[in-house]
């Protein structure tokens, strides 16, 4: 094998990064019949090696699973990679979680690739063998059974895990990192709390509720969150625009007030993530190629999803907008 190298590693996927399916193919699904749309999903190779290649979910699991087990190889720094595959991980734990707190199976929710396999989240969750996750991670455990003992609220249960998520995440910043990952997980931070916050306010939540959504390692002040439940929305803005990410705030802050839609707040922060790791995509000798080339398919499965759930639902399906 040849040595690791941000070089080598960003190299080799310069080569394979080609075959990603792009906009032009994306716009080919969304012109075409399902079963047509499937079939140039195949004929494009992708998701090889998907059980039932008719199965648009098991064509874009499989595609995914094989992306991160490329990084995962090529990666010079496993332990940064690792953190940007936790979403993974938070997913099967929040469905895990849920589904024995409603006394049913996860079952085909759950997705491998993160940076604990589904079997470890599994034993950790229904034997209570927590002996493999990290600390952040057991505690999350036990504050989502206490929550379920008590109130059996399924949003504390998902905050908990984010909380857990976020917190490890810290840190694993702390003990040694990339200048990039850190100022990204910051941002991520940053708007994870202000998405929070604005969620808050449209549902009359009060600081009871509010904390613990709230997650570490951004650059505003929990507290200074919290001040802002009660902020007229025309200085919201303003208020929450100070820090590394302020303008980014204020502009999605900006467009939600135009538009009323927490998801259009979401995706302006989204793309201002994207943007950030765009940014870093022509340094061969840095982690933006290989984070660009995980993002990217990512990005692209979600729209596949987007397109096919529109065309299954007889409705007319548009090209989501790819970031990376």
């Amino acid at each position: 094998m040849p040595q690791k190298s941000y070089a080598y590693a960003n190299g080799r996927l310069a080569v394979i990064g080609q075959r990603m399916l792009g906009s032009a193919f994306l716009s080919r699904l969304v012109e075409s019949e399902a079963q047509e749309a499937v079939k140039l999903l195949r004929d494009a190779n992708y998701g090889a090696g998907a059980q039932d290649p008719n199965d648009v979910e098991q064509l874009i699991a499989a595609e995914i699973a094989a992306s991160r087990a490329l990084v995962w190889e090529l990666t010079p720094e496993p332990e940064v990679i690792k953190l940007f595959l936790l979403k993974t991980d938070a997913h099967n734990l929040k469905t895990l979680l849920k589904a024995k707190l409603l006394g049913i199976e996860a079952g085909e929710l759950m997705t491998e690739g993160g940076a604990y396999s589904v079997a470890q989240l599994q034993k950790a969750v229904n034997e209570g063998d927590v002996s493999t996750l990290p600390g952040q991670f057991q505690k999350a455990i036990e504050e989502a059974e206490a929550i379920a003992e008590k109130s059996g609220d399924p949003g504390l249960i998902s905050a908990a895990v984010d909380r857990a998520v976020f917190d490890y995440i810290g840190a694993a910043l702390k003990r040694g990192g990339n200048a990039f990952a850190k100022r990204y997980f910051s941002a991520q931070a940053d708007f994870a709390n202000v998405q929070s916050l604005i969620r808050a306010r449209a549902l009359g939540w009060g600081e009871e509720r509010l904390t613990p959504m709230l997650v570490s390692g951004g650059g505003i002040a929990k507290e200074a969150i919290l001040a802002c439940l009660e902020v007229p929305m025309e200085h919201l803005a303003a208020r929450l625009s100070t820090g590394q990410f302020g303008g980014d705030i204020a502009k999605a802050l900006e467009e939600y007030a135009r538009t009323g839609s927490l998801r259009a707040l979401e995706r302006s922060m989204d793309r201002r993530l994207m943007e950030m790791v765009r940014a870093e995509k022509s340094d061969i000798f840095g982690m933006g190629p290989i984070l660009g080339y995980l993002l990217g398919r990512e990005a692209e499965a979600r729209a596949i999803r987007v397109i096919f759930a529109a065309k299954f639902a007889k409705a007319a399906p548009e090209l989501p907008e790819l970031y990376v």
